[in-house]
């Protein structure tokens, strides 16, 4: 018993602050690294999905041991290309996965929509983000 409660306190640990995953930048693609630097009505949108979401870098909860009050989705990044963005995230609980959020939005309007989510995992994110932004 204390070795699998030991087992799940390190898993824990190392999980809550686990890199967040990275991709290469899709040609003409821009990439945006904070929550603070998003479009506001891009934002927005992702708060329709995400109320409680936690900004890059910063610990949440990774597993579903709750350890950091509760934030499971924490920012990863962003890609731009023109009116098309992918937002890339971590979601922690009891299976932990990347969820992707395509949104449209065009410079000046005053609402970005989400026009598909998408799961991804570590294996497989980069991937599926990419093959989003490409309209596949």
């Amino acid at each position: 018993m204390k070795l699998q409660a030991f087992g799940l306190l390190l898993t824990t640990s190392i999980m809550a602050h686990a890199e967040a995953p990275t991709c290469p930048t899709p040609p003409n693609t821009t990439v945006t690294q904070s929550l603070a630097k998003l479009p506001k009505p891009v934002l927005e949108a992702l708060h329709t999905k995400s109320a409680d979401i936690v900004e890059a870098g910063q610990p949440f909860d990774a597993t579903d041991v709750v350890m950091h009050g509760a934030h499971f989705t924490r920012f990863a990044f962003a890609w731009s290309r023109g009116s098309h963005w992918m937002l890339i995230t971590e979601h922690g609980g009891y299976a932990y996965n990347n969820p992707i959020y395509s949104i449209q939005y065009r410079v000046g309007e005053p609402t970005a929509t989400i026009t598909q989510t998408s799961a991804g995992y570590r294996w497989n994110v980069c991937t599926v983000a990419t093959d989003r932004l490409n309209g596949k």
